[in-house]
């Protein structure tokens, strides 16, 4: 989604409903993947309440790898 973008910002809203999982499995595959460095993550309204993410230069290169 971020097109090779690190500074693009992609919905989390949209991603759930791209990848049609709940909300909780995606917080919690959003925090591990924020742990690891592969992304960068916006809330709005509380730390729960997640807005936007964007992937990060490590993100990119462990993408692009796989």
């Amino acid at each position: 989604m971020s097109e090779d973008d690190s500074s693009r910002k992609i919905s989390v809203q949209e991603l759930n409903d791209s990848l049609d999982t709940d909300r909780t499995e995606m917080k919690n595959v959003l925090e591990h993947l924020r742990e690891l460095g592969f992304i960068n993550i916006e809330t709005i309204g509380g730390p729960l309440l997640y807005g936007h993410i964007s992937i990060t230069a490590a993100g990119l290169r462990k993408y692009n790898d796989i």
